[in-house]
């Protein structure tokens, strides 16, 4: 039997296992190790009895974008190092739920990749694909991404995926059921920025001396290392996307927007497509707008992939009576954000 869980193991969620003995008890439950687990999220196992394969999707390891689906091998010892399915089983969004039949031809997934079903947020929801194969994919040699799209990216740009943006609490926009915003994501920075010296004050209040001196060097190293940081590599990006406009005739963008527990998940949901709002009308405007040619003529793809909470730290605190530790704390100011998760190059 195979699970995930977010007991202690290698990262978020890990993929752990346990014989089911004869009297369908469950025997020793182990985890499946560093050659699968990540310090990120590895889910939605299926193990291949006649092949003793794991299959597992994970954002962790080398892929193409969202949750990317593995193998690894179990040689009756330890499950061997991952190997990524490729293309066209993996795509730059999330492919999870693998299953395979027994002679390795034909088989299922779960995918919100292009092609998928929506309402009115495309790729919101993600489909059931099949495919079938002349060959068993088990035997398939399987594809080396050692040069994924994040390892392109980083290559090219010298930036490491994911790029977050920070955001103050119910920023931009403040109680409000918009999803979308006309200002661009510099200006939520200034207002950010501008705050420091009260989130030092809240966060630090009622505190003894040693921890006070504790809580601003948390707020100090927040602002320096995450907001600070994070306009710092948004402007690198920036200042390149246009040679590499040049040089490839598309490059598609993902940003995944998140927010912090404090309000309903459906208010959530907005404040999540707000933020992604302002990062479009950023790549529209700046430069006196030199990008809005390249997005009319569909040669710069952006894609928003609003989270809202729904991968909030189920230990950030959520009372709206706390405001230290729901708003004022890095713990809760971390889970309000937005990433480039994305960059992929099309020749």
């Amino acid at each position: 039997m195979f699970f995930c869980s977010d007991k202690k193991g290698f990262g978020k969620l890990d993929i752990w296992y346990a014989e089911i003995l004869d009297d369908m008890s469950i025997g020793k439950v182990f985890n499946a190790g560093k050659n699968v687990n990540s310090p990120d999220h590895d889910i939605t196992p299926f193990f291949h009895e006649p092949s003793n394969q794991l299959f597992y999707s994970s954002t962790w390891q080398n892929g193409f974008g969202g949750f990317d689906i593995f193998s690894s091998h179990w040689n009756d010892s330890i499950f061997e190092p991952s190997l990524n399915l490729g293309q066209p089983i993996n795509s730059s969004w999330n492919d999870t739920y693998f299953w395979l039949n027994e002679f390795g031809k034909h088989g299922y997934f779960s995918s919100n990749r292009e092609g998928s079903k929506y309402d009115s947020i495309k790729h919101c929801c993600p489909d059931l694909w099949e495919f079938k194969t002349k060959n068993p994919i088990v035997k398939k040699e399987v594809t080396d991404t050692s040069m994924s799209s994040r390892e392109i990216f980083k290559h090219k740009t010298g930036i490491t995926l994911p790029l977050a943006l920070y955001f103050h609490n119910d920023e931009p926009s403040p109680k409000s059921l918009d999803t979308v915003v006309s200002i661009a994501y510099p200006e939520t920075y200034q207002k950010y920025i501008s705050l420091k010296p009260e989130y030092i004050r809240e966060f630090s209040a009622r505190n003894s001396k040693e921890n006070r001196k504790l809580a601003i060097d948390q707020i100090e190293y927040f602002f320096n290392e995450y907001v600070n940081n994070g306009l710092e590599k948004l402007n690198r990006f920036t200042s390149q996307l246009n040679s590499l406009l040049n040089e490839y005739h598309t490059v598609e963008i993902t940003i995944k927007g998140f927010a912090s527990p404090l309000a309903k998940s459906n208010y959530n949901s907005n404040l999540s497509k707000r933020r992604i709002s302002s990062l479009i009308n950023y790549f529209q405007q700046t430069d006196n707008g030199k990008f809005q040619e390249f997005i009319d003529q569909k040669r710069l793809i952006i894609h928003a992939a609003p989270f809202g909470e729904s991968n909030a730290n189920q230990y950030t605190n959520d009372d709206v009576k706390n405001t230290k530790e729901s708003i004022y704390s890095p713990k809760a100011a971390l889970e309000r954000r937005i990433e480039i998760q994305d960059v992929i190059f099309h020749q």
